[in-house]
């Protein structure tokens, strides 16, 4: 896919650009939701131990 930078106006360094914020926007959607989970843990234990750690989280939040 990285191969038609040639055919682009501005080339390899527009699409290197756009690689870069790609992977630095995918860190943050998953990162944020991530911290998000851990702050609304009531136990951390349980969090780390739970087969879908997010989904802990938002049963205890949310109640069953």
């Amino acid at each position: 896919m990285l191969g038609f930078s040639e055919e682009m106006k501005g080339g390899p360094r527009v699409l290197a650009n756009t690689v870069i914020k790609a992977a630095i926007l995918a860190a943050v959607l998953i990162i944020v939701p991530l911290i998000a989970g851990v702050i609304a843990a009531p136990n951390l234990e349980e969090f780390f131990s739970s087969n879908a750690p997010i989904v802990y989280s938002v049963k205890q939040a949310f109640g069953p």
